[in-house]
């Protein structure tokens, strides 16, 4: 096959390792500093509290996001549910105890506005005039006949039902509107979660029996940092736990497991301390990097390791043990990092921020544990008092009987494999773009039982914006304007999707009702521009602090917003609301623009825009590795062979994830570019053991089982880490980690069935097939 290049190869490589030995006090104190350097640049890292991390500033969405919120206001929230033990928010000690949470609620920092069911601004009709006033001007005294005026009224409108009260008056809730300056994010966000959860305390000592359940955009940014910290703290001692144990079962050795651990803690540590040269702070994503990079390194330096153990049976001299080792494994191990960095470093093409993080910080310890593990761990080897075993290693002969099973059924093996493979990857055909970030957490936090409880009750924070342009600055009085923004409305509340809308137009038609002295046939617009004007004019002059409409109408008088609640929604649903609203809108409201946004609008859409990506990301992997393989190997067919069992992997993890779930969510869409490199590192280490055996003459059969006793051990044991390590990530309760590390580790178990099973007969017929064409040749 052409396999390798020239006979001299291991010659040269035997060189190199033998110059790398000659300076291993150098590699021991370049690890040293290593450490110091790296511990002292992540020293200064911080976690970001922030959901929106995962949008690009260029990203399309999100460019409409932030003019949307340029235009009216971006307000961070806390949302407060009570649960009352009575079921009736609307019993006079409720109401007192709302008022009273209201008030405390004014204390938090950063409050701007709370809206509560005490406090809603009320319109009464006063002659020619109106008076505004709370919904209950003195919650702590309001009597039973103040609360049933309080009930009839909120009742009935519906700007407040699923907003503030449900229909039945059984749960409230507190919108607590905040400007957090953002400045120290890190500090400002988590104390005021804190000051939030203990008024939640405090509340519950005092009210026994009453549930109370927090959410809000503050919330979930919090969430969003607490979890990744929450996560690396958990599962990192699982994770080297599980390491530690496939690792010592295979080597047998407490100071090789050490020589290994101190490269895969060196690795991350050099991670973390690239990120924290590079001026980022961790995020919920990035956070994890580090045990990325520590399961990501354990297969090459169980390769050195794996041997020495069999060049112990060869010399007494511990230097040969390391020197044979590097020689025999350099090459391969080179390769299979920095494939495995490329198909990170493919992360870059993913249109959200933390994945592209992610993957360069991931790529930067991959190759910080290559440069480990060529320098650091052979000069380990020598300087470590290791015990030496001079019989073969009796793990080797478990490899012998698969190698002739794999051999004899090789006519079968490859297109029956094929076939399920095949099968399997039909699966992809029922995957979808979903992706809804109030799901990103499992049931086991806080935040996401919140959330499920007040969405059951209430309206939650799945919201869809449409800012309704007139056009012209004034131009929200214009009546003709005004009827097709309630029409459009009225349309929204209207489908099955949507639980509630706010507009300005429900309080327009209540100030024209109220100015007509409480005319019921006058709940309408106003009809005329200047009623308009002077009905706004008077309201606002009539609201009290942080209660006016700069959060419903624009500076210029040229907007108004248009809010729908979305319970629930899939990213297909969000899709085809918006495609119904665009055509109701063209045919009935021609003249209004808009175009949607909001916070769940981008996330639900992410998804979708990043898999466009990140397929040009894959093209590109595949391409580089590819090339990579055939150059290493000096012929481009094994870099195009490399591909089948490289690619079936992720065709098949992905179909099997499409029949088992059908969801493709922003941390999926990266899996097949990642993994690409991963999958790569066995099958280069299996060919480059194959290309040693033909190299010295063996039939393509023999070199097959020479291939599996040189690596086939090692390739399991690595494969079997690996797959630990992501089972142990994927326990993850934060779903962008955990359903990454879920794939991630399928994947790369299918990939090594695929090089121990696939690629042999692969092999074999190849090589024959050329052996036949040159017989015939000569």
């Amino acid at each position: 096959m052409g396999l390798a290049a020239s006979a001299g190869a291991e010659a040269r490589a035997g060189r190199l390792a033998a110059r790398i030995l000659a300076h291993r006090w150098l590699w021991v104190a370049l690890a040293l500093l290593l450490a110091l350097g790296a511990g002292w640049s992540a020293s200064g890292l911080w976690l970001q509290p922030d959901a929106r991390i995962f949008f690009a500033e260029d990203n399309p969405d999100r460019v409409a996001l932030d003019a949307f919120e340029g235009q009216f206001a971006r307000d961070d929230n806390v949302v407060i549910m009570l649960e009352p033990p009575g079921g009736d928010v609307f019993a006079p000690a409720v109401l007192a105890l709302i008022g009273d949470i209201t008030e405390r609620a004014w204390q938090l920092p950063f409050v701007r506005r709370v809206i509560s069911l005490t406090n809603i601004p009320h319109i009464e009709a006063a002659g020619d005039d109106i008076r505004v006033r709370d919904m209950v001007p003195d919650p702590a005294a309001a009597s039973p006949e103040a609360a049933a005026a309080a009930r009839a009224a909120s009742l009935g409108r519906p700007d407040l039902v699923d907003k503030l009260v449900d229909p039945e008056g059984r749960y409230s809730a507190i919108h607590i509107l905040l400007r957090v300056p953002r400045i120290r994010p890190q500090e400002e966000i988590p104390q005021l979660m804190a000051e939030v959860e203990a008024l939640r305390a405090a509340v519950a000592a005092e009210s026994p029996g009453l549930r109370m359940s927090i959410s809000g955009s503050v919330a979930i940014d919090n969430a969003f940092a607490t979890a990744g910290m929450a996560d690396a703290k958990r599962l990192l001692g699982p994770m080297l736990g599980v390491l530690l144990l496939v690792i010592g079962l295979a080597l047998r050795s407490v100071l090789a497991v050490f020589g290994v651990v101190l490269v895969i803690v060196l690795a991350a540590l050099a991670g973390l301390g690239a990120l924290g040269l590079w001026g980022r702070p961790l995020n919920s994503i990035t956070v994890l990097a580090p045990l990325y990079i520590a399961t990501l390194s354990v297969g090459s330096a169980v390769h050195i390791f794996a041997g020495v153990r069999q060049a112990m049976v060869e010399s007494p001299d511990r230097r040969d043990w390391a020197r044979l080792a590097l020689a025999r494994h350099m090459g391969p191990i080179t390769i299979a990092c920095v494939t495995t960095a490329v198909g990170f470093l493919t992360l870059n093409f993913s249109i959200s921020p933390p994945f592209r993080e992610f993957g360069t910080i991931v790529a930067i310890g991959v190759l910080a544990a290559l440069a480990l593990t060529l320098t650091l761990l052979p000069a380990l080897v020598t300087l470590l008092p290791l015990r030496r075993h001079a019989e073969p290693a009796t793990a080797r002969a478990l490899m012998e009987p698969l190698a002739e099973r794999v051999i004899r059924g090789r006519r079968w093996l490859f297109p029956g494999l094929a076939g399920l493979a095949l099968l399997a990857a039909t699966g992809i055909s029922q995957i979808r773009f979903e992706d809804d970030f109030l799901r990103y957490f499992d049931e086991s936090f806080q935040i996401r039982r919140d959330i499920d409880h007040i969405e059951d009750r209430l309206v939650g924070l799945n919201m869809l914006e449409y800012p309704l342009e007139s056009g012209r600055a004034g131009g929200i009085n214009d009546p003709a304007f005004l009827a097709q923004a309630a029409g459009f409305v009225d349309w929204l509340r209207a489908q099955p999707e949507v639980r509630g809308v706010r507009s300005v137009t429900d309080t327009l038609k209540r100030l024209n009702m109220h100015l007509h002295g409480d005319d019921p046939a006058l709940h309408r617009l106003p009809e005329d521009a200047e009623a308009t004007a002077q009905a706004l004019f008077l309201y606002e002059l009539s609201l009290g602090y942080g209660m006016d409409l700069s959060d419903q109408i624009n500076v210029s008088r040229s907007a108004i917003r248009v809010t729908a609640s979305l319970p629930e929604i899939t990213t297909a649903g969000i899709r085809d609301l918006e495609d119904r609203a665009a055509r109701w809108l063209a045919a009935n409201a021609p003249g209004i623009e808009t175009r949607p946004t909001g916070v769940s609008h981008v996330f639900m859409l992410i998804s979708q825009r990043d898999a466009r990506e990140m397929l040009l990301g894959t093209g590109l992997a595949i391409l580089l590795i590819s090339g990579i393989i055939g150059l290493a190997f000096r012929n481009l067919r094994i870099g195009v062979l490399s591909l089948v069992p490289n690619l079936v992997p992720a065709l098949v993890a992905f179909g099997i994830w499409g029949y088992a779930t059908g969801a493709v969510t922003l941390a999926v869409s990266v899996v097949a570019a990642s993994t690409l490199g991963i999958v790569v590192d066995d099958t280069v280490h299996f060919l480059a053991a194959y290309a040693r055996g033909r190299r010295r003459g063996l039939a393509p059969e023999d070199a097959v089982r020479g291939a599996f006793r040189a690596v086939g051990m090692a390739l399991a044991v690595t494969t079997a880490g690996l797959a630990a390590g992501f089972a142990v990530l994927a326990q993850s309760g934060f779903a962008v980690n955990g359903d990454m590390a879920l794939l991630s580790g399928l994947t790369i178990t299918v990939a090594l069935l695929a090089d121990f099973l696939m690629l042999p007969g692969l092999l074999i017929w190849l090589d024959r097939r050329r052996e036949a064409r040159h017989a015939r040749v000569a």
